[in-house]
């Protein structure tokens, strides 16, 4: 696993540039999308990364719902940090964020009502997609969120049980974001990312309840998008 740095600025923080073998993970494209623009002719990785982009928009704009929060900009920040090779397999319930603990981190209405609404097939391969990258153990045994935030707070919550894949650093410089700030830069740097690409999210959706999800379509509005009329 390599990872770039240092770097200054929110990217690498909101989405890291993970790569396995000398080739980015999905994660690592949604980095590039993100750095890049448009890819043209899309790949399969990069529309995986599209769809991971857009569950993390809808998933961090419901959060700021929540706490009132608008979107913002990351503060500047130098951060370095150094991957172990591989990954790992952890308890979900031992991860833990910047500033609180995993039991004070409980999602509101909104954030609980869209997690609770995704399928677990598709927590699974968010995961498989972006695995949350984190500090080594404390004594406990618990370990701190570095990176994929989101990827890492829906296992918290939808997979407490079980055990997840996780990429651990061989060491990190720099204060973790707590999750709403993480959220903020989220949206403030996917927003326009999202907008552009809606109606391509909607296709690449696998079927319609994923549509809905990652994009707010209904029922009628995907069907015509794919050329199609269904009751």
């Amino acid at each position: 696993m390599t990872a770039e740095g240092p770097c200054t600025g929110e990217l690498l923080e909101i989405v890291p540039w993970i790569a396995s073998g000398g080739r980015a993970l999905v994660v690592g494209q949604a980095h590039r999308l993100l750095a890049q623009g448009d890819a043209g002719r899309w790949s399969k990785a990069q529309r995986h990364a599209l769809l991971l982009l857009a569950l993390s928009y809808q998933m961090a704009r419901r959060l700021l719902e929540d706490l009132a929060l608008e979107p913002a900009p990351l503060g500047p920040r130098t951060w370095r940090w150094k991957l172990c090779p591989g990954s790992e397999k952890i308890p979900a319930s031992t991860l833990l964020w910047s500033g609180i603990g995993s039991a004070q981190v409980k999602p509101l209405p909104r954030t609980h009502g869209f997690m609770a609404e995704l399928p677990e097939t598709l927590v699974q391969q968010v995961l498989a997609w972006a695995p949350p990258v984190v500090a080594p153990a404390d004594r406990s045994g618990n370990c701190l969120v570095m990176a994929d935030h989101v990827s890492a707070l829906l296992a918290r919550h939808r997979l407490p049980g079980q055990r997840i894949r996780v990429v651990r650093t061989r060491y990190a410089t720099g204060v973790p974001r707590a999750i709403p700030e993480i959220c903020q830069a989220l949206v403030h740097a996917l927003g326009p990312v999202f907008t552009a690409q809606e109606r391509r999210i909607a296709e690449l959706a696998p079927d319609e309840a994923h549509a809905r999800l990652l994009t707010g379509y209904s029922r009628a509005q995907y069907y015509r998008l794919k050329g199609g009329a269904r009751g």
